[in-house]
């Protein structure tokens, strides 16, 4: 060794400076390229990885094929990665128990003794205490593969051959399918049923112009080992035009009854690739974490018969919405994703289905034209060897003579070909030939011999020119496959429109209450955050920020459909469930996430409301002026999200309040200065959404109005002031007068009370929730609050600091107790004949007739 610098030095080779950069993505493409081409991804001839084609070969080599016995797994596998695949052992013989699980493969190509895992996920015993042995569709892989029909490659150290695909006289590539990961790319091809493929592709061969719309009549979609269902429609058919996309896989379900009328759910049938024991872990999670609701018990009661997963349920729960949970929060259902990725000699591509079915059928026809070849060259070869033997037996005497005078085979070999015309091969022949074929059965024998082979031969050099005959060999090739080894399709079809699962068929109509805040900022509180205190209480804190105080609340529940009218005189809609959920000192988020309000806009009215199930067939609508009009509930049915115009407004006037109506009900209209007008619905005719309206009330120089109430099923109006002096009083003290009058006296307004502030109709079971500018919270309940006449002050319903005021004010509609169960719900969700009556003492229960209602109410 001899120093080049300081920091070099060189032992009789040179030193080549490269840039690492350069170097790695060298290395790394030549990685990749390794991984796609000889790992990865299947062969879109035999549909094989190299591993399992290893596998398959080496034991096809070994005789352990479907007619052997089984042998040792471990003696198997050192045989693949001795010879042929030169990696650890681990990842061999995983491939091949996955080839031999039922679970896995639509159609085995290893049958497996001993533990080969489970659908539970369970791994299968070590290799040296299993046993296997080939399937017998696997021979349809292999048939012929010793008849030039393959291109072999030397092994990884060139001390034996390996062939670069197999036969494949079946379409492994679309029955069995592929799963693999390489570099940058992945495949994922379904299995499918081999009687429909085979079809598709008898179909395809009749007519090469055959669209991918005629293959899908035999090909109804990928058919799983597990059975289960799938969608059919315009995703299935989109994957298999383009090569990408995804499928719904559901599993079967069924539904019994058990003992004392409970229902019970039972799963027989899971998607593809579901880890069963994981299944069940996530429904006992679901439960356990009150998601799914109603489940008593969880049993595993699968066996060699079958899977059975049973799910008992309580009485009177709602089976349907457990099971369509089940489907959205489990892998009972979930999406298949197609990615028809595969080497093409050794180029991935990304194909249709046409395109796979038209290599298939190319690699199949050249199969057929080489195996006729080769049959040719053999039968040639014996047709030949039998003419010289049968014009020996002819000439018998003679050809005994020269080899009796003959000293050598050179010599015989040298006459015959002078006298017969013999080559070498015929001449070894005849002199190898036994004396028993110089009985006169033997000649027979050859001579029927040579015919068939003639016969034969005729037959080859037709098939091998002509087109035609291969295709019809190839379809009466397929056709036998078919019959010997197809089944009838696993996996049920369903129609991909029927699949979907609504977000709110999963969520609990539960009581929530949306504020809004000065800055517009909106959020969902779940009532459970709040709870009930004596009058006068100090409340709790649930603002976010000092500056940004609640000026509206409203409570409803979380199925509602939700209004929001704004001061100038729009409206716009948003689901409840859509709006976020916050913590009570949590700000929100800004309105506009969920309605597009203008610029200086402010939400005014926000109305929960049952479009489905409302008996309030009108919107009342009042303006700060006073000015109101009734408008249809049905008009407000479809609203997008830029909103739509509810009422035309005067210049300077703002859209105040908007109350739910029946159109036969009264509404009592309020003042800031304490005056209360009740006005009969016939007052105000039912008008368009872009109309004005007319003059409600009567008002006093620098007097507004504060709001309106309906006194339907209501027996009590609850007056507040600004400084939370508040009072109950019977409605029956408002008498009736005309629109447009100046009104009675609701309360009186002094500095201790401040002005007025709100007006509720209530009744003694309902709870009252207070909101001040400064965040405090307090809920308490108007059984709470004495009766009152209407021209009092009231009592004291909330502590308030100096300087803090009401700003927000909304009822809790808890309706009366019958039997110890609030009849609250049955008015609210009557829906055809039938009600639903949810979370109650923590049950969900099912709908039940309204004439079983005081049964069930009783239970």
């Amino acid at each position: 060794m001899k120093r080049i610098d300081e920091n070099k030095f060189i032992d009789n080779t040179t030193i080549i400076e490269t840039d690492i950069k350069d170097e790695v993505e060298k290395g790394f493409l030549e990685y990749a390229m390794s991984v796609i081409v000889s790992r990865a991804l299947p062969d879109l001839r035999d549909g094989l990885k190299p591993v399992h084609r290893r596998i398959i070969y080496a034991m096809n080599d070994l005789k352990i094929t479907a007619d052997s016995q089984h042998k040792k797994s471990a003696r198997i596998v050192g045989e693949v990665i001795g010879k042929y695949h030169p990696h650890g052992d681990t990842s061999v013989y995983d491939a091949m128990v996955r080839m031999a699980q039922d679970f896995s493969y639509r159609y085995p190509l290893v049958d497996g003794h001993g533990n080969f895992g489970s659908i539970d996920g369970d791994g299968a015993a070590a290799m040296r205490y299993t046993e296997a042995r080939l399937t017998k569709i696997s021979s349809m892989l292999l048939k012929d593969i010793d008849m030039n029909t393959v291109e072999f490659q030397e092994n990884y150290d060139a001390t034996e051959i390996e062939p670069k695909y197999l036969t494949s006289y079946f379409p492994n590539i679309l029955v069995n399918g592929a799963t693999g990961i390489a570099v940058g790319m992945a495949t994922n091809i379904p299995p499918h049923n081999l009687r429909e493929v085979n079809a598709a592709i008898i179909e395809f061969i009749r007519n090469n112009n055959v669209t991918i719309q005629d293959l899908l009549k035999h090909i109804k979609g990928p058919d799983f080992p597990t059975g289960a269902l799938m969608t059919s429609g315009s995703r299935t058919e989109t994957a298999y035009l383009t090569g990408h996309g995804s499928i719904t896989v559901r599993a079967k379900i069924d539904v019994e009854t058990g003992d004392k009328e409970k229902d019970r759910i039972v799963v027989t049938e899971i998607p593809y690739q579901t880890n069963k024991a994981k299944l069940i872990e996530r429904i006992v999670e679901l439960y356990r974490d009150k998601q799914i609701v109603g489940i008593t018990d969880i049993r595993d009661e699968s066996n060699y018969k079958g899977m059975r997963i049973v799910l008992e349920l309580a009485k009177h729960t709602n089976t349907q919405i457990i099971i369509t949970k089940l489907f959205k929060f489990t892998n009972l259902q979930s999406n298949f994703s197609i990615n028809m990725l595969a080497l093409n000699n050794g180029i991935p591509v990304v194909l249709n289905l046409k395109q796979i079915i038209n290599f298939y059928v190319r690699h199949q026809i050249k199969m057929i034209v080489k195996r006729s070849i080769f049959e040719q060259e053999k039968l040639a070869a014996r047709s030949h060897i039998l003419t010289a033997i049968s014009t020996a037996l002819e000439d018998i005497d003679e050809i005994v003579e020269i080899i009796k005078k003959s000293k050598t085979n050179e010599e015989v070999f040298s006459k015959f070909e002078s006298k017969y015309g013999f080559d070498a091969k015929q001449s070894k022949a005849i002199v190898d030939m036994r004396l028993g074929r110089l009985v006169g059965l033997e000649r027979v024998k050859i001579e029927e011999e040579i015919k068939a082979i003639k016969s034969r031969l005729d037959e080859l050099v037709k098939l091998i020119a002509s087109q035609d005959l291969q295709n019809e060999t190839l379809i009466k090739q397929l056709q036998d496959i078919s019959d010997k080894y197809g089944d009838d399709r696993r996996t049920k079809i369903i129609d991909e429109s029927i699949i979907e699962i609504a977000d709110e068929e999963l969520i609990a109509d539960s009581q929530i209450m949306i504020t809004l805040s000065k800055n517009n900022y909106i959020r969902r509180l779940s009532l459970d955050d709040f709870k009930s205190q004596k009058r006068g209480g100090k409340g709790v804190i649930i603002n976010a920020s000092a500056e940004d105080h609640i000026v509206m609340s409203r409570v409803g529940r979380m199925k509602d459909e939700i209004l929001f009218f704004t001061d100038k005189g729009r409206v716009f809609r948003e689901k409840a469930y859509n709006i976020t959920q916050f913590t009570r000192t949590s700000r929100g988020l800004p309105v506009v996430n969920f309605i597009e309000t203008q610029k200086g806009e402010k939400v005014t009215s926000i109305i929960p409301i049952k479009t489905q199930t409302t008996k309030f067939e009108y919107l009342f609508m009042l303006t700060e002026n006073g000015i109101a009009k009734r408008v249809k509930t049905s008009d407000f049915a479809r609203i997008n999200r830029v909103g739509k115009i509810a009422i035309t407004l005067d210049e300077g006037d703002k859209l105040i309040s908007v109350v739910p109506v029946t159109g036969k009900d009264n509404v009592l209209i309020g003042s800031k200065n304490g005056r209360i007008v009740k006005v009969g619905q016939e007052s105000f005719r039912s008008l368009s959404r872009k109309s004005r309206g007319v003059k409600a009330i009567n008002l006093v120089e620098d007097d507004i109005v504060i709001g309106a109430c309906s006194d339907y099923k209501n027996k009590f109006i609850l007056t507040i002031s600004e400084r939370g002096i508040m009072k109950k009083t019977l409605i029956s003290e408002y008498s009736k007068i005309g629109r447009g009058s100046k009104g009675v006296a609701g309360m009186k307004i002094n500095d201790k009370t401040g002005l007025f502030s709100t007006m509720i109709p209530v009744r003694e079971t309902d709870e009252l929730i207070m909101i001040s500018n400064i965040g405090k919270i307090v809920k308490i309940g108007l059984d709470e609050i004495n009766v009152q006449s209407r021209n009092t002050s009231g009592v004291k319903g909330i502590g308030l600091d100096t300087d803090e005021v009401i700003t927000s004010t909304c009822i809790v509609w808890n309706k009366p107790i019958k039997d110890g169960i609030q009849e609250s719900l049955i008015e609210d969700i009557v829906v055809d004949d039938t009600i639903e009556i949810a979370e109650i003492d923590g049950l969900e229960m099912d709908e039940i007739d309204i004439t079983d209602l005081d049964n069930e109410l009783e239970t």
